[in-house]
């Protein structure tokens, strides 16, 4: 199942100019929620996590504004890392291996109190756990590290300072509003005269 998803994404992905790929649908017809997903890849420089979040809220799509990703269900993480992982193989950078990118989530206003920058509730998280080696258990609380960088080891998260030298941020978009035109009240009314009019009419021509 995830291969056939990576798979689909690279051909959603296409040939997209490595600096931002083609925004790619999590339709809910495959059990997602129509949103939108954007890689973007600061070329060659680091980007910090405010400046991302600033440039991906002035982003749009669809008359839809973005904002920093957002990965609230176990799911949700599987379709981004099949997305990131396109993009990744894609992009030229360290030969198509950094796959390293800023979400949106801070804690910089209380420490170990974690928050979706776009309101959503942080109920879901996939911190790195500890283990041997590099890096330690996530998220570690260090001085200044308030920021949520996805795929830090595999697939799982680490906090990072603002300026924690990454290149590349995810940008998501919401589903746009189903337009419900409403009927105008007179419209059916008219409907049902016309067929008043036109059984009159029948009634007419067969009494002739």
């Amino acid at each position: 199942m995830k291969k056939s998803m990576i798979a689909g994404a690279i051909l959603a992905l296409g040939l997209a100019a490595p600096a931002a790929a083609a925004p790619v649908q999590w339709k809910a017809e495959d059990g997602g929620n129509d949103h939108w997903y954007e890689v973007v890849w600061n070329v060659g420089q680091n980007i910090t996590w405010t400046s991302a979040n600033a440039a991906a809220t002035s982003s749009t799509l669809n008359g839809m504004s973005g904002y920093l990703a957002t990965v609230t269900s176990a799911a949700e993480q599987l379709f981004l890392n099949a997305v990131n992982a396109a993009f990744t193989a894609s992009s030229p950078f360290h030969g198509g291996t950094y796959t390293t990118a800023w979400l949106g989530a801070t804690d910089r206003n209380s420490e170990g109190n974690w928050v979706w920058q776009n309101g959503e509730a942080f109920t879901y998280s996939n911190w790195y756990a500890e283990g041997w080696g590099w890096p330690v258990e996530q998220p570690n609380g260090w001085i200044f590290q308030n920021y949520l960088a996805g795929w830090e080891t595999g697939d799982k998260w680490g906090d990072r300072a603002n300026n924690g030298g990454l290149q590349k941020y995810v940008v998501e978009y919401d589903a746009p509003p189903v337009s419900n035109v409403p009927v105008p009240a007179s419209l059916p009314l008219a409907a049902a005269g016309f067929g008043i009019f036109g059984l009159i009419a029948r009634r007419r021509r067969k009494a002739a």
